[in-house]
This record gives C-alpha cells, structure tokens and sequence, in this order.
C-alpha cells in the first residue's frame, strides 16, 4: 500500500529540530491572548459570541477545578481532541518560523500550509493547514493568524479534531510549549464508551440531576439537542462557553450513520477565561478530564485512538459500500455487462485517487475490513 503522504508526522521525521524553535527567545514576556482567539467553534473557525475576555487573575487549571492529580485516575482517560495557542516569537508576526515550529516540533509538514490573504478574529492575516488525501478530498487540519497592531507581535494556531488524531509526540509538544512561553487558549479532551454502558444521554441527565456538574454549589444551564428517534444521535451539553468550560455527551455512533450504535463520547472543552490551562495537560489528559466534574470521577477505561479510529471505519465502511450501491450499483451492473463479465475492467474506468475523508487517518484499512467481515461473516 502506497504511504499516506500525511504519515510522516504520526511516526516521526529525520530532521533534527533547529535551535531557534526549541529556544525561540530567552525570557519571553507572556503572549498576550486576544479574546478573539478564546471563542472558535468548530472546523469552520466560525466565533459562538461568547462574552470577550479573560478574568484578571486566572487561577490554574490542574485536575479540571480542582487544583491536584485526582487519586485513582489514570492520565490515559481521555484523548486530546483540539489544540488552540497564542505565542510570540522572537520576531514580531514571524510565521516562517511557526511554520517550521509546526514541521519540527508538531510534525504537521510544511506543504500543508496554504496562506489565504483573509483576516481572522482580529489577526490581519491567516494560513489554513490543509492536506489532501492521495490527491483526492481536502482535509482541514487547522489555522494559523499572524498581524495586527492589537495583538502585539503574537500568533495564534487552532489545530482541529482530526490533527490532534496525528500527532503522537505529546511530551515533545509539551516541552516546546513550556519553553516558548506559549500560552494555551483552548483545549478539549474526549472519553469514549463504546457500549454506551457508563457513558450515555440518559445517564448525563441523571448526573445533573444529582448535581454533579455543579461547581461551587451552583447547577449549570444544560440543553438537550433531541433526534426525535430518527436515529442521527442525541447531544447533550452542559456548561457555558462565555464562562470557559463545555461538557459535551452525543451519541457519536449515531452521529458517523450507524442508528443502532451504542458508541457515545464525552468532551470537555476548557478556554483559558479566568483560567490558566497547563501544558501537561497533553500529557495527562485524564486529570484533566476527571477532575472537570465530580460525576467524572469514576471513569476509569483506558483511551486509545487507534480504538477509536477503528470503530469509527467499522461504522462508515459498511454505510460506504451500501451508499455506492444505492447510487451507483444499476450503472456498475450495466458496466459489468457491457464488458462481458470483466470487473477489473469496470474498475478501471471508475476507480479515482484518494479517500473519502472518513476513511482517511486509517493506514492498514484493509486489515480492519479483514475484521468486520469476520465478526460479520452474513453481511
């Protein structure tokens, strides 16, 4: 199988790391964070409106609230699911050394880096980092904002949801971090269950019910986005994000196109408003997400992304061929005929470069289609 371009960031890079970007300035003052950088929703970089901002004296998030390691919790309890931080680098507005930052130290390649002329939340000037599959669908991975008089010299990175599925050197990231003085803005961590058994709707009712998201003895607002049975997936949320902490329950099976899947996920979203995110975070993402509410305490599976890759394929492999079958099959069939029986023949003249984007993380995809069809030997 032809290696995925984007591989070489999950399993490492030759080059040695230049000096200027493991030690970009001695004694950097601290970044400032535009309050335009704190509120991004989704992949789309689109604001939520959330109050501009941070407290004036920001107390440091260790374990969630809680200020300490909770006891019992492993550090593999959750995954790190978003990446948002503001920097400033020796040079004022230097994006060729973020650039290379992001080649070196994150192993995101240079030739994903793709300026687009447009400003972003306050920042006069933007990059998106944006790979393709084998020639075939782009995936956004991320932004990157630099200029402005406002932001004094600073830039600003989001890395998306499925950025943070690549990278593997979080200890590496960590220390680049701690030692660029770079201030993290936004960070979200994900538990997965996917039985449903220990985490679902149902039971995120009941724990705020019982008061367990409630923080200094005050409940919290909650909302409930309904499917009406359709099978698409309820998501629950609780937390406000004008106050810097979202807790997010969905049904994720559901979400990807299985009705019948029991897979659901919990995330934590934490902004840095009246609050400092520490770097080790990356490293122990569990803390992190136990310690954000009491009723996560108990959470006790270890998170393996490779896990949550696989059951994401085994949901959306099936739902792919059925699709093609549905809307391609008639026309695949006449093919067939017209080529007198010769499916190779047929394939030739459809097969196209690339992915579907859902596919796409997956590096030995036929080794899990090799497990789907022994678990489902009828299908």
């Amino acid at each position: 199988m032809t290696r995925h371009p984007s591989l070489p960031y999950i399993v490492g890079m030759e080059s040695p790391v230049p000096q200027d970007i493991v030690h970009p300035s001695p004694e950097p003052d601290p970044a400032p964070v535009p309050s335009s950088a704190c509120h991004v929703d989704g992949e789309n970089g689109t604001s939520d409106g959330a109050a501009d901002g941070c407290a004036e004296s920001p107390v440091l998030v260790i374990r969630g609230e809680r200020g300490s390691i909770v006891p019992g919790v492993r550090a593999d309890l959750a995954l790190v699911d978003w990446l948002a931080f503001t920097v400033r680098p020796e040079k004022a507005d230097d994006w060729k050394w973020m650039r290379n930052t992001l080649h070196y130290v994150f192993k995101i390649p240079a030739y994903t880096w793709h300026e687009t002329g447009r400003q972003w939340h306050g920042y006069t000037t933007s990059a998106e980092l944006v790979d393709s599959v084998d020639g075939g669908e782009s995936i956004r991975l991320g932004v990157v904002a630099w200029g402005g008089e406002s932001q004094r010299g600073t830039l600003h990175v989001e890395l998306f949801g499925r950025t943070c599925a690549r990278l593997a050197d979080w200890e590496g990231i960590k220390a680049w971090g701690e030692s660029a003085g770079a201030v993290l803005t936004r960070v979200d961590v994900a538990h997965d269950d996917f039985e449903g058994t220990t985490v679902n709707i149902e039971q995120a009712r009941t724990w705020l019910k019982e008061g367990g998201f409630a923080s200094n003895g005050r409940p919290p607002r909650a909302r409930l986005i309904d499917d009406l049975e359709s099978g698409e997936g309820k998501t629950f949320y609780v937390g406000n994000r004008a106050y810097g902490k979202l807790c997010r329950v969905y049904e994720k099976g559901k979400q990807l196109g299985d009705p019948t899947s029991p897979w659901n996920r919990i995330e934590v979203e934490v902004r840095n408003k009246g609050r400092i995110i520490p770097w080790h975070v990356l490293t122990s993402p569990g803390y992190f997400l136990a310690g954000a509410y009491p009723c996560l305490y108990f959470l006790s599976v270890r998170q393996e992304r490779i896990k949550t890759i696989h059951r994401s394929v085994r949901i959306q492999y099936p739902r792919m061929v059925e699709n093609v079958k549905r809307f391609a099959g008639r026309s695949l069939n006449a093919m067939y005929e017209v080529e007198g029986g010769d499916a190779e023949a047929v394939l030739k003249q459809v097969l196209r470069a690339g992915r579907p984007k859902s596919l796409e993380p997956v590096e030995s995809l036929r080794s899990i289609i090799e497990e789907i069809c022994r678990a489902y030997p009828e299908s």
